[in-house]
């Protein structure tokens, strides 16, 4: 009987073994449960070129579990039914007779790893070894798989790895679709698939170690060429470079890029540490002058020795020439992506505390990236292209000062508060390199000086890169560089130092941080710090809450900054003052009285600004509401009779009366003499004897009347008496004599 062939195609392949997987679980799983369904129905579903497989496989289990359960099966009831089995069965029946039973879910999955490519070692390998240049896994996570698989070929490494939680199953569908493309890329060979892979050769003694033959003698056919690495994105992650008698071996890009250089991570081959290799970009290569500037940023980075600036571990170039040089790897962000992070977290009002601590954080790294430029400034070297994208943060808090290609070694030290300058830096292979020519613009426009932006170099020293350290803190500061727009609109403005005030962007900055960056980026550079170490010192001092050199703090700052820094005496003072006030001055000691007067002249100051203030705004409000109202009130009463009102009986003591309550209103520039002038003249107006009898005849008719009055005269007839029981409460009394 002829068998027809399996599939040609890996993927048909793999489709068909899928469905025969899925057939032989639907299968077992309704044994399990009591439901034997007929093989014939189950082979009708599949096509005719793989009916005998899953046939062989499907007789195989329920040979296993009709033995398991107790049943005794025999040749003919089966050769009857399938007579394409009679040249399988007998090796059938002998593996479910077999005392060392294999179950059902074992054979097919070892019937999987015989047909399924993912399972072989070749297949394998690949998908480590890819996962490990990707960052995925790292070299313990991969070697510990292909242990695991050693011990049980049945299971992928992809599945290994999945399962033991080295990656997600995202990113296995990841690795899949990568190890599918470069099998293509490598016309499905998968050795020359490895043999492109750089990191083979890294771990070539490591993966020898795995006790497997066929994994040793894979590993061991592999070789990789070294060749120079491709700019091509699309190629370059698969080749493989050693450099330095073969001390430097290039795995994959790195995920930052720089303008002139590109940088590829590689693995140091003495140390058996990942390192960074830069090499020049091909569209620079044959440029003279970019190639020197290269060189010279190679020679800089490498001979400026701070914590704050990357070690460089070796320089070279290839076999045509062109350059590249090895340093160490840095983990992290850059300052540009921890300032963003943290001004977007302010927008969503984290707590105070947690916002002051990581503030204060990022100025420190802001100040360590100054202290590194101040010692290349003690070198003689300027940097002048300092930016928040050129200094980048470790995971664990250190600062580097990155990118030196447009150093520029002048010969001379800078000056700095370095106590004893370090020798004056001149690379060998500057000597040669061409002098800028002037007018061209040189750095990033939105955080380089007016006298960068202006083309005038011969003006270009340190406080040019302080200059660019002010617009790096502007950017802390406020989360926005200090210039936005075309390029041109940018340069015009720097030029002019038009930009806005920190303060004017973030409101709640405190003053004195901001007019540490205006002073730094001052318009003319010898109002500017000195040296780039002068602005990390007062940059120092206000963390310290110490006044800073850029400004001069108002009475009341300087007041708050005493109190915090003697918060014990201040808060003695205070408890002193409030609770033993008539004790204080014959308890306190010599010092306290001598803090309590410093104290008392500040507060006296700040008190006096604040009434000077309080006065000029009262003088800005004339007549309040209420006085404008006594005022009228004061004018209505004083106002002089109407002829009708002078008709009524009684109206000279209607209209005295209206005068007693107006002398007894409270107004300003009030005239007295008036006053007493029109009471005399309603007291002559009328016979006050003949009133008084009035008056009198009035009380008895009205004894209750709210208020009474009196009228008495002297015995020589000159003074008048007026007397006045209001029964108010409290009761009142009033006596006014007249001199008649």
């Amino acid at each position: 009987m002829t068998v027809l062939p399996s599939p040609q195609s890996p993927d048909d392949e793999l489709a068909a073994e899928r469905r025969r997987v899925k057939v032989c679980i639907e299968f077992e799983n309704a044994w399990k449960t009591g439901k034997r369904l007929p093989l014939e129905s189950l082979c009708g579903e599949i096509p005719a070129s793989e009916r005998l497989d899953l046939l062989v496989e499907l007789v195989g289990i329920e040979l296993e579990l009709r033995r398991a359960s107790g049943d005794l099966p025999t040749e003919a009831e089966y050769v009857c039914r399938f007579a394409e089995l009679a040249p399988f069965f007998p090796q059938l029946l002998n593996d479910a007779c077999s005392s060392h039973v294999v179950t059902a879910a074992a054979k097919r999955d070892k019937s999987r790893s015989l047909h399924d490519p993912k399972h072989s070692t070749s297949y394998g390998l690949l998908f480590g070894l890819l996962a490990l240049q990707n960052n995925f896994i790292n070299r313990d996570m991969l070697l510990t798989a292909f242990n695991r698989w050693v011990a049980d070929k049945s299971q992928a490494i992809g599945k290994i790895l999945v399962d033991s939680g080295a990656i997600t199953i995202a990113r296995h569908d990841v690795l899949e679709s990568l190890v599918t493309e470069h099998l293509k890329q490598h016309r499905n060979d998968p050795a020359q698939s490895l043999a492109a892979l750089s990191s083979i050769g890294v771990l070539r003694q490591d993966l020898e170690q795995v006790a497997d033959s066929e994994l040793t003698s894979i590993v061991a056919q592999v070789s990789s060429a070294p060749v120079e690495p491709s700019s091509d994105d699309t190629a370059s992650w698969d080749q493989t470079t050693t450099l330095r008698g073969n001390r430097f071996r290039i795995m994959r890009p790195f995920d930052r890029q720089g303008n002139l250089g590109e940088l590829f991570v590689a693995h140091d081959l003495e140390f058996h540490r990942d390192v960074l290799v830069k090499q020049i970009k091909e569209i620079h290569a044959d440029q003279a002058e970019t190639r020197g500037r290269f060189v010279v940023e190679a020679e800089v980075t490498g001979n400026l020795e701070h914590p704050g600036i990357v070690p460089v571990y070796g320089l070279g170039e290839y076999a045509g020439g062109r350059p590249y040089y090895a340093m160490r790897r840095i983990e992290g962000q850059n300052l540009k992506e921890a300032v963003t992070a943290f001004h977007q977290k302010t927008k969503e009002r984290i707590d105070r505390g947690k916002k002051n601590l990581e503030f204060r954080t990022l100025l420190r790294q802001f100040i360590d990236a100054c202290n590194a430029v101040a010692y290349a400034h003690s070198r003689g070297i300027l940097h002048r292209d300092i930016k928040p994208q050129n200094i980048m943060i470790g995971r664990y808090g250190e600062t580097f000062v990155i990118d030196w290609g447009l150093a520029k070694p002048v010969g001379y030290h800078f000056e700095t508060t370095i106590p004893q300058p370090a020798e004056t830096l001149n690379p060998a292979s500057a000597s040669g390199s061409p002098e800028t020519v002037a007018g061209s613009i040189i750095g990033t426009p939105q955080y380089m000086s007016p006298e960068q932006a202006s083309g005038t170099h011969n003006r270009v020293e340190a406080p040019s890169d302080v200059y660019s350290l002010g617009a790096t803190l502007y950017f802390l500061l406020t989360g926005v560089p200090p210039f936005d727009g075309k390029v041109a609109h940018v340069l015009t403005k720097v030029v002019g130092g038009d930009f806005p005030s920190p303060t004017e962007v973030n409101r709640d900055l405190p003053k004195a941080l901001a007019a540490i960056c205006l002073k730094a980026m001052s318009l003319i550079p010898a109002d500017r710090y000195s040296s780039a170490d002068l602005m990390a010192s007062d940059v120092e001092r206000w963390i310290a809450d110490e006044p800073v050199l850029a400004t001069q703090d108002p009475t009341i700052e300087r007041a708050m900054r005493w109190a915090r820094h003697h918060k014990p005496l201040v808060s003695a003072v205070l408890v002193l003052a409030l609770v033993l006030p008539g004790a204080f001055a014959t308890i306190a000691v010599n010092r306290e009285q001598k803090i309590a007067a410093e104290a008392g002249k500040i507060k006296a100051e700040a008190e006096k600004e604040q009434a000077e203030a309080e006065k000029e705004l009262a003088n800005e409000k004339a007549l309040s509401a209420e006085k404008l109202s006594i005022v009228q009130q004061y004018h209505a009463l004083i106002a002089p009779p109407t002829e009708a009102e002078r008709g009524r009986p009684g109206w000279t003591w209607n209209r005295l009366s209206k005068l007693q309550e107006a002398a007894d209103l409270d107004v300003p520039n009030r005239d007295s003499a008036l006053l007493r002038s029109e009471m005399a003249n309603c007291l002559t107006a009328v016979d006050v004897r003949e009133a008084n009898a009035a008056l009198q005849k009035l009380l008895v008719l009205e004894p209750k009347s709210r208020d009474a009055s009196r009228i008495a005269f002297s015995s020589d007839g000159r003074y008048l008496a007026l007397g006045q029981h209001k029964t108010t409460v409290p009761i009142r009394y009033q006596v006014r004599i007249v001199d008649l």
